[in-house]
């Protein structure tokens, strides 16, 4: 019997979760999600990363399917943007990608992805805890409000157009506070949870019991 088939394009945060989500559905689940090599595993914006980035670039990586052909036909479509949208520069305070242009790139991947699955599925964004993530991130900075903010939009628009979502962002605040690596990425523990939650969501929409 064919196996459902399941497909993800996320940050880095899906690629914590990866190795966890893959065991909870082996046998049960055909998985894969955007591809990429080791050494730009976690850079986002480069053609070869696993590393879905911004709502900018998860549109233009479906809108290319075309040429590198990762996306096949397949049951559920799982994808995730946000982090990197609320990237804030500490000088300008300008975000990477505003709120507006943010709802608009969330429409417009809801259109291309219709064209991949008939089951598209939203996973919104995980906590940032300022201080923490500030203190060891120079580069940029991060803030838990746009967290909210971005979320919050994204909701709206999911719901709007009946996606359901998985909310990792509630699930990771009950973790507690002993979350983080560095800045932004978490212990193998809790990506083992998330990867179980998402597992989960799935197996409950097929009827089946998650071990």
């Amino acid at each position: 019997m064919k196996l459902p088939s399941v497909f993800i394009v996320g940050d880095s945060i899906s690629i914590g979760y990866d190795p966890y989500l893959r065991k909870y559905l082996k046998g049960k689940f055909w998985y894969s999600r955007k591809l990429g090599t080791k050494e730009t595993f976690w850079n986002p914006g480069t053609p070869m990363s696993a590393n879905g980035g911004d709502s900018s670039l998860v549109l233009k990586y479906l809108q290319n399917n075309h040429k590198h052909k990762e996306i096949p036909k397949v049951n559920y479509l799982l994808f995730n943007c946000g982090l990197h949208d609320i990237k804030t520069n500490p000088i300008t305070e300008k975000k990477q990608i505003t709120i507006s242009r943010y709802r608009e790139n969330l429409r417009l991947i809801l259109q291309k992805a219709n064209k991949f699955t008939n089951y598209i599925v939203w996973v919104n964004s995980t906590p940032v805890n300022d201080t923490w993530h500030n203190t060891r991130c120079k580069d940029f900075s991060r803030y838990n409000k746009d967290v909210l903010e971005y979320n919050c939009a994204a909701k709206k628009i999911m719901q709007k157009h009946k996606i359901p979502t998985i909310d990792l962002y509630s699930l990771t605040l009950k973790f507690g506070q002993n979350l983080y690596t560095d800045h932004i990425h978490f212990k193998k523990t809790i990506y083992q949870k998330l990867g179980r939650y998402i597992a989960f969501f799935l197996y409950k929409q097929h009827h089946l019991n998650i071990t």
